[in-house]
């Protein structure tokens, strides 16, 4: 027979040791703990035979009268309030020692919570947050609607929005722990949080001890997963990013989860895709897009070899930066082509020959022009038939730009 506790969702109340820590309204019942000797206090654990919904109905109850709660994420625990209960956050702004200057962060069940309040995000933005939600990320969203959202989300004024010299913004997550996320949805009203460890109660690498006093409930969920704080991430106004506290996600990590990277592929890449690839880069500089890569690659490539001195030229035509010495041809090999979130062959054989390379990329493919003809090669051609391959080429492109940017 098992143990009739279930510890991956062990909710407890931390009571002071007595010989009469007895259960309620049960005063012959068993012990409600087995205190180590010494031990000032002691977790009291309830059963969770009901399922998790019913078990995030009654904590988010709690929440709704003004109770706090300290609750798992997958970084380390947080102390936790109803954002739409002022007594509580006043509460826990005064754990935090900064009763007037704090903000929480919103702990939203999903991303669709969040977005529902801002809009769609940016597309960098809106990488990270596929790519790290629910998980270690926090997101320090700029934007002068900051306010606005937070009235939207059913929130007060200030609880995890603020300005500073960049403008408005605010505090959002979605943590990675079923039983947080599961109150966050009950709640139906943002719930703010703060890292236990801020409060100095630990909480980094298990459950932490509060002082019976406080009379908060702990969930226990086990060790966290990364025994640190959240990354933070400031999604700018502009649809970049910048990264504020890199926490368990390395730099690295962050950047090339918000970018896309666009893959331009003809036969030799010396001549079409390198002009695909310029005339891209031109484009998303002159939109000031963020957080795009552009890059090119050809299915018969030898390595090295520079652009055409014919593609040069076609590209100083546009008015365009011509790659020169910084283009180096490759060949589209599994590790190019799996590197790619879009890949745009010039003619139905490169698609072909892409696919065949590399068939975990066969949903990345498309024709470069939307309507499914091939852009011809110009090689061996006279100069004025570079110059309207490339005028082509950037008519597609500018059909394809928000597929691109999205």
């Amino acid at each position: 027979m098992g143990h009739p506790w279930d510890c991956s969702l062990n909710s407890r109340l931390l009571l002071p040791v007595s010989g009469s820590n007895r259960s309620p309204g049960n005063p012959r019942g068993p012990p409600r703990c087995h205190a180590a000797p010494g031990a000032r206090y002691c977790a009291v654990p309830r059963p969770t035979a009901q399922p998790v919904s019913a078990e995030a109905e009654r904590l988010s109850t709690i929440l709704r009268e003004g109770g706090l709660l300290v609750l798992p994420t997958e970084t380390v625990y947080g102390v936790f309030a109803s954002s739409a209960h002022e007594p509580a956050v006043a509460r826990l702004r005064e754990l935090t020692g900064e009763p007037d200057g704090w903000h929480g962060a919103w702990h939203a069940p999903n991303m669709e919570a969040i977005t529902r309040v801002t809009g769609p995000l940016p597309g960098p933005q809106r990488r990270l947050a596929e790519r790290y939600w629910p998980g270690p990320l926090t997101a320090h969203i700029e934007s002068n609607e900051a306010e606005a959202f937070a009235e939207r989300a059913g929130a007060g004024a200030g609880l995890f929005t603020g300005t500073d010299d960049r403008g408005p913004w605010m505090l959002v997550r979605v943590p990675d722990a079923p039983i947080t996320q599961a109150v966050a949805a009950a709640l139906e009203v943002p719930m703010l949080g703060r890292a236990a460890s801020d409060l100095g109660f630990g909480g980094t690498t298990s459950a932490p001890e509060l002082p019976p006093d406080l009379a908060i409930e702990v969930v226990d969920g086990g060790q966290p997963r990364y025994g640190s704080q959240s990354s933070r991430v400031r999604f700018t106004s502009g649809g970049g990013w910048m990264i504020e506290r890199p926490g368990p996600l390395d730099a690295d990590s962050i950047d090339n989860a918000a970018t896309k990277t666009v893959l331009f592929v003809c036969t030799g890449n010396t001549c079409r895709s390198p002009m695909a690839e310029a005339i891209a880069r031109h484009s998303l500089e002159k939109h000031g897009a963020a957080g795009i890569r552009v890059a090119s690659a050809g299915t018969s490539a030898g390595p090295g070899a520079p652009a055409s001195p014919e593609t040069e030229g076609a590209l100083h035509s546009l008015g365009i930066q011509a790659p020169s010495d910084q283009h180096r041809s490759r060949f589209a090999s599994p590790e190019v082509l799996g590197a790619a979130d879009l890949i745009y062959a010039m003619t139905p054989e490169h698609a072909s020959a892409i696919v065949s390379i590399a068939p975990e990329v066969t949903d990345r493919v498309s024709l470069l022009d939307p309507e499914g003809r091939p852009v011809p090669d110009p090689i061996g051609g006279a100069p004025e038939l570079y110059i309207a391959t490339a005028a082509l080429i950037a008519d597609l492109i500018s059909d394809r730009l928000s597929e691109i940017t999205a």
